[in-house]
């Protein structure tokens, strides 16, 4: 987006706002006028690119991830999985019941680059405000006791959009209890969900449990990812250059 950009500082990615000349419309206050026979001041355009850094940061997304984009994106052999999800995320309605994605596969195909892709195209170029949650992080400051401001169930279930990072196989009561809070919250509220796992859709009942997987079906579609492991495939190639 024009008047941004994103860097990795600590451990996110975050967007600042490029410095430039002054608005010609508002002379750089923020505000212009709006004429007619009641004149009020209304937020100047220029201002969006000011409110969209904010959403961003908010998202918190991974540093890792702060050139994640759909332009980023390394196509594979064969199906190309990008434009499904990017079709997806032009197509958000953040007045509708909004469906979601579950993007499986094998570790290394670019899952979590893609539900990134998406936040950015969300946040920078819609508007959307946005949640990135890595779950295994979730579920160990959970079991600790940790209360993350903005983590709980309840607060992230009013995210517009919600990602749902590397979701693992649950093997505990408190495990399950935490996704079907969260994916029950998520399904009432009916906002836009995205879920990255290893785990394919057929075995989402050992994924969160029966009750859980029945509602991600409805919530969301599938789209598998197959292909070469990029991060094995990257550190080959750096192996064979030294």
């Amino acid at each position: 987006m024009v008047g941004l950009s994103i860097r990795a500082e600590g451990a996110w990615a975050v967007a600042d706002v490029l410095a430039g000349p002054p608005c010609e419309s508002c002379g750089g206050s923020g505000w212009r006028v709006v004429p007619g026979p009641e004149a009020w001041n209304s937020r100047c355009v220029c201002q969006r690119a000011v409110h969209r850094s904010t959403l961003w940061n908010a998202a918190h997304v991974p540093a890792r991830h702060a050139t994640a984009s759909f332009d980023t994106w390394r196509r594979p052999s064969g199906k190309d999985p990008a434009a499904e999800v990017r079709a997806w995320a032009e197509a958000l309605d953040p007045k509708g019941i909004a469906s979601g994605l579950l993007l499986v596969g094998d570790p290394g195909l670019g899952k979590t680059h893609l539900a990134v892709a998406s936040i950015r195209h969300a946040v920078l170029e819609r508007g959307f405000a946005a949640r990135f949650v890595d779950f295994g992080h979730l579920l160990h400051g959970m079991k600790g006791g940790t209360r993350v401001p903005g983590w709980s169930p309840s607060e992230l279930a009013l995210a517009p959009l919600l990602i749902l990072d590397d979701v693992p196989p649950l093997t505990t009561d408190f495990e399950r209890s935490l996704a079907d809070e969260m994916i029950t919250r998520r399904y009432n509220a009916a906002g836009a969900t995205i879920v990255t796992s290893n785990v394919r859709a057929d075995a989402l009942d050992t994924l969160v449990g029966v009750r859980s997987a029945s509602r991600l079906r409805e919530m969301c579609r599938e789209v598998l990812m197959r292909g070469i492991d990029n991060r094995a495939r990257m550190t080959l190639l750096a192996g064979g250059r030294s």
